[in-house]
C-alpha cells in the first residue's frame, strides 16, 4: 500500500485547490449584481420582452405606466404620494408620502412630485385644509369674489347708473350688470335687481325732460307721480266705490228691518186665549188667538207704568195682584160657564187650599155684588201680595186647566219679548248710526259720495 504526501505530488496538483477557491469567490462577488440587472442585460430576452410590450400597445401591469423615455413600464405613485426618484433604465420609480398641511399629490402618477400646499389670500378663509391628497380650498368672504389670474379676492363691483344687477356677486364671480329696459331708469350706482319705472307728470303739468335710463322724468311743476301711485289711487277709488255700493245695500236692508220692527212694536198688543165655543174645556190645539182691544200687554204697558200698576215685565215671581186686568178677566171667564166648569172651579179652589165654606162665601159675595164666584175668588187671591204667578200656575195644573196654564205662560213670554224689543231696537239703531257714520266719514274725502252718505245717516236718524 503506497502513501502520498504533499511533497510527493506534482506542482500542477498543488495549484488546483487555489484555482477553485478563486472561482468561488468570483461567482459570489459578481453573480448578485448580474442577477439584479438581469431584466435589463439579458440580451435577446430583454429585447423580446420590450418588443412584446410595444406590439401589445405598450400594456403594463396594474399601477404601472409605460414610460417612453426609459422605454419601460414604470410604477405609478398613488394619490398622497409623490415621486422621490424618477423611473430610469437602471431603477424603477421611488415614491415618498406627502406631508399633511405641507405637500399634497391629488393624482396617481409616475412623474408627479408632492406639490406645496396653497395659502388662502387676504379677504378669504379656508373651506378645507390641505392634506396629503387635496390642496387647501379657499372661499372669499362676503362682498368679495375670487380672481384666478391674480389669485386674489377682489371687492365686488356695483352697477352704474342706467344699469341693474342680472347676476349677484359671489365667490366665483363679480357682479354682472345690464342696461335698464325702456321706460325704466336707475339714477345711482346700485345693487338693485330691477330698474325703477319712469314717473309721469300730474294733470296740467308738462314734461320738461323725458325719462332716460339714468334719469327720471322732470315735470314743469317739479312733482312726479310714479306708476305704482297712479295704480294705487285708481285701485283705492274703485275699492271705495265697491265698498259704498255694498254698504249701501246692507244699510238699506238694515233700514227696512229697523222700520218694520219699529212699527211692529208700536202696533203690537197682547194675545189672549179663549176656550172654544163648544162649552167644553179647550185643548191646546183648539185654542185660537184673539186680539184684545184694551191692549193688556201692549207696548205701552211694557214701556211705561200702566194705570192698574202692572209691572214692566211679567215673570213667574210676579204677584197675581200685579197681573194685567185683561188676563185676570180671561181667567175668570174660563170658570164662569155653568155645568162642568163649576166642578173645575171647586177643584181649582181646593188646589188653592180653600175649603167648602170659603167657596160658599165666594158664591154669596158674588150674588150680593152681582159678580161671579170666580171673580170673588181672584179678588181674594189678589189681596195676598206674596201669592205669585208660579203658585197660580201650579194650582191650574192640579185643577187640570192646561189651557189656562198656557194662557198665563204665553202672557209672560209676550211681555218679555216686547220689553226686549223696546230696549234693544233703539240701542241697535243708535249703534248702527254711529258705525255707519264712521264707515262713511271718509267716503266724501276722496270721491263725491259725501252727500249720499249723509243722506243715509239721516234716514237712520229718522228711523230712530
Amino acid at each position: 500500500m503506497c502513501a502520498y504526501t504533499s511533497s510527493s505530488l506534482p506542482p500542477q496538483m498543488l495549484d488546483l485547490p487555489v484555482a477553485i477557491s478563486s472561482l468561488v469567490v468570483a461567482i459570489t462577488v459578481f453573480l448578485p449584481p448580474l442577477a439584479s440587472f438581469h431584466p435589463l442585460h439579458d440580451g435577446a430576452w430583454s429585447s423580446l420582452a420590450d418588443s412584446t410590450v410595444q406590439d401589445e400597445g405598450r400594456a403594463c401591469w396594474e399601477n404601472y405606466t409605460y414610460d417612453f423615455v426609459s422605454n419601460k413600464c414604470c410604477r405609478r405613485c398613488e394619490a398622497g404620494f409623490g415621486v422621490a426618484l424618477p423611473c430610469t433604465q437602471l431603477n424603477d420609480t421611488v415614491c415618498s408620502p406627502c406631508v399633511d398641511g405641507i405637500t399634497y399629490s391629488p393624482i396617481s402618477s409616475h412623474e408627479a412630485v408632492c406639490r406645496p400646499c396653497s395659502h388662502c389670500p387676504s379677504n378669504s378663509f379656508a373651506m378645507h385644509q390641505c392634506n396629503a391628497t387635496h390642496n387647501t380650498k379657499c372661499e372669499c368672504v362676503e362682498g368679495f369674489y375670487y380672481q384666478p389670474e391674480q389669485n386674489m379676492c377682489l371687492t365686488c363691483g356695483l352697477c352704474g347708473s342706467g344699469e341693474y344687477v342680472t347676476k349677484a356677486c359671489s365667490t366665483s364671480g363679480n357682479t354682472q350688470c345690464h342696461p335698464c329696459p325702456e321706460n325704466t331708469f336707475m339714477a345711482v350706482v346700485n345693487l338693485a335687481d330691477s330698474c325703477i319705472p319712469c314717473s309721469t307728470c300730474r294733470k296740467g303739468a308738462t314734461v320738461e325732460t323725458a325719462c332716460t335710463a339714468s334719469q327720471d322724468t322732470r315735470c314743469s311743476d317739479g312733482v312726479t307721480v310714479s306708476h305704482a301711485e297712479l295704480l294705487s289711487d285708481e285701485s283705492d277709488q274703485n275699492l271705495i266705490v265697491i265698498y259704498c255700493v255694498v254698504f249701501g245695500i246692507v244699510l238699506a236692508s238694515l233700514i227696512v228691518y229697523v222700520l218694520m220692527k219699529h212699527f211692529q212694536v208700536k202696533s203690537w198688543s197682547c194675545y189672549c186665549y179663549k176656550a172654544a165655543k163648544s162649552g167644553h174645556q179647550a185643548t191646546a190645539g183648539q185654542q185660537e188667538k184673539v186680539k184684545v182691544r184694551n191692549a193688556c200687554i201692549s207696548a205701552k204697558t211694557v214701556s211705561s207704568t200702566t194705570k192698574d200698576n202692572s209691572p214692566l215685565l211679567l215673570t213667574y215671581e210676579t204677584s197675581v195682584s200685579q197681573l194685567p186686568q185683561c188676563l185676570i178677566d180671561q181667567l175668570e171667564r174660563a170658570f164662569q160657564e155653568p155645568g162642568k166648569h163649576d166642578r173645575q172651579l171647586e177643584a181649582f179652589a181646593r188646589a188653592l187650599h180653600f175649603d167648602r165654606s170659603q167657596l160658599m162665601r165666594f158664591q154669596e159675595l158674588s150674588m150680593v155684588n152681582g159678580t161671579s164666584t170666580a171673580r170673588e175668588l181672584f179678588r181674594e187671591l189678589c189681596k195676598d201680595k206674596l201669592f205669585g204667578v208660579c203658585l197660580l200656575i201650579n194650582a191650574l195644573k192640579r185643577a187640570k186647566r192646561i189651557d189656562l196654564v198656557m194662557l198665563v205662560q204665553s202672557s209672560i213670554e209676550n211681555t218679555e219679548t216686547a220689553l226686549i224689543r223696546q230696549r234693544l231696537i233703539p240701542t241697535s239703531r243708535s249703534v248702527m248710526v254711529g258705525v255707519i257714520s264712521t264707515l262713511f266719514s271718509s267716503c266724501g274725502t276722496k270721491i263725491s259720495f259725501n252727500c249720499h252718505c249723509q243722506s243715509l245717516v239721516a234716514v237712520l236718524h229718522y228711523a230712530e
